[in-house]
C-alpha cells in the first residue's frame, strides 16, 4: 500500500508541476501575445510612416518639376519681354519715320499747290 501511496504522491506532484508549468506557459503566452500586438501596432505605424514618406517624396519630385517649369517659363517671359522691347523700339522708330515722311509729304503738297497757283497765275 505504501508503494501505491508513493506512486499517487509522485503523480500528484507531477500533476501540480504540470499545472504550474501550464500557468507559467499561459502567462508567458499572454505576455508574448501582448508583445506581438505591440509589434503589430509598431509595424502598422511604420507602414503608415513609409506611405507618408513615399507621398512626401512624390510631392517633392512634383515640386521640383514645377520649379523647373517656372524657371523655364520665367526665362521665356524674359526673352519675350526683351523681344517686345526691341519691337517697341522698332515701332517707335517707324512711327518717327512716318511722322517725318508725313511732314515732308505735307511740305511737298504745299509746295505743289503753290507751284500750281503760280502756274495758274502765269497761264491766266
Amino acid at each position: 500500500m505504501e508503494g501505491v501511496r508513493q506512486a499517487l504522491d509522485r503523480l500528484r506532484i507531477e500533476v501540480e508541476k504540470g499545472a504550474s508549468r501550464r500557468k507559467e506557459a499561459d502567462a508567458r503566452s499572454k505576455k508574448l501575445f501582448a508583445t506581438l500586438k505591440e509589434r503589430d501596432n509598431e509595424l502598422e505605424s511604420l507602414h503608415e510612416r513609409l506611405d507618408l514618406t513615399r507621398r512626401i517624396l512624390t510631392l517633392l519630385k512634383q515640386c521640383d518639376e514645377i520649379r523647373c517649369a517656372i524657371r523655364v517659363n520665367s526665362d521665356n517671359i524674359a526673352l519675350a519681354s526683351e523681344k517686345a522691347d526691341r519691337i517697341s523700339e522698332r515701332l517707335s522708330r517707324v512711327e518717327r519715320e512716318r511722322d517725318t515722311l508725313q511732314e515732308r509729304y505735307h511740305k511737298i503738297e504745299l509746295a505743289s499747290k503753290a507751284l500750281e497757283a503760280q502756274l495758274d497765275d502765269l497761264m491766266a
